[in-house]
């Protein structure tokens, strides 16, 4: 494991927004807690979004070119496992955030969920960023 480059560590927090929040519609966002297709879809898109911001995010972190060809076999492995971890992550939060829709507390429970969902993303992100590539 090692430090990864700011110019990294932006590019992967600006795709996990896109990915996570602006290419998830209204309805994979209603759904993804109950809906397996929903759900399915939304990992599908993180995933692709991941994929193509793997070359910016290669190039950001060897900024010369300098790097071993099998990197992109490790770039393949990395998105396919964080869709995966991304799938997993959703399944247990939107549960969790679909249980304090209409409660007490809603607002506190609802961030909290997000907030907690976010850290577990970005750590699972910049973990096995760090650790595979």
């Amino acid at each position: 494991m090692w430090v990864l480059p700011l110019s990294a560590v932006l590019t992967v927090i600006g795709a996990h927004t896109i990915a996570d929040f602006f290419c998830q519609s209204q309805q994979m966002a209603r759904n993804k807690s109950h809906d397996f297709v929903a759900l399915s879809a939304h990992a599908t898109v993180y995933g692709i979004i991941l994929f193509l911001f793997a070359p910016i995010i290669v190039k950001t972190m060897w900024p010369t070119g300098n790097f071993a060809y099998s990197l992109w076999g490790n770039m393949w492995s990395w998105v396919i496992l964080n869709s995966g971890l991304h799938f997993a992550i959703d399944a247990i939060t939107s549960r969790i955030n679909a249980y304090w829709v209409g409660k007490d507390g809603f607002a506190r429970g609802f961030f909290n969920t997000v907030a907690v969902d976010q850290f577990i993303h970005f750590t699972c992100l910049f973990y096995t960023l760090s650790t595979m590539v």
